[in-house]
């Protein structure tokens, strides 16, 4: 799989209720490292493909870091070109978040 492959299976993949469960619990968490180390608890217990996909993309769409490297299945995918896009996807989940905000503020 390349590393386009590879993106694109997190950005088209679906997250199921229990996924995005997860995302929101460690989202409410406090602290920027507490929410790194849970998440990526998380990512190195997956062993199911499908289920890895879902899951970074609710953590990468509701604003969280993942470390590719301590996944069992995708860790060779910690790659400069799967940083970028984690973090731009983030970012722009981030944007989005705070958009919404801004519009529920006025």
């Amino acid at each position: 799989m390349t590393e386009f492959e590879f993106t694109q299976r997190i950005r088209n993949a679906v997250p199921q209720a229990k996924d995005i469960q997860r995302a929101m619990k460690i989202k409410g968490m406090s602290g920027y490292n507490n929410k790194l180390v849970a998440a990526n608890k998380q990512i190195k217990l997956i062993t199911d493909h499908e289920k890895f996909f879902r899951r970074v993309h609710a953590f990468v769409y509701n604003g969280l870091d993942v470390d590719l490297s301590g996944s069992p299945i995708y860790w060779q995918m910690n790659t400069v070109y799967a940083k970028n896009f984690i973090a731009m996807e983030r970012r722009a989940a981030k944007e989005e978040e705070d958009f919404k905000n801004l519009l529920d503020s006025i």
